[in-house]
């Protein structure tokens, strides 16, 4: 039994899940030049619809919360660009019983 959301750290574009899923928001960590991070639902930035793109200053961490949970219902794809050290993304795997 899952007692809250988790949160997944990656530094290189990733699929953070595949299937139905609730995405709670992101954090990224920008490097000296700043950089920005899209969120796809989906398997992959080609197939994946967008989410939206988030954005960092330089050396900056920028958290972005959503107001309420989004459903991702084909799963959650993170294309990080250029100038950022990681990103955090805070979510859970929604099971269907």
């Amino acid at each position: 039994m899952q007692n809250g959301i988790g949160f997944t750290r990656v530094t290189q574009d990733t699929l953070i899940n595949q299937g139905n899923t609730l995405v709670f928001g992101l954090s990224i960590e920008a490097s000296a030049d700043g950089g920005d991070v899209s969120l796809y639902e989906g398997m992959d930035n080609l197939s994946g619809r967008l989410h939206g793109t988030y954005k960092a200053l330089a050396n900056d961490r920028k958290p972005f919360g959503f107001p309420a949970p989004v459903y991702f219902d084909r799963g959650v794809y993170i294309d990080i660009g250029t100038n950022v050290t990681a990103v955090t993304i805070y979510w859970l795997p929604v099971r269907n019983e």
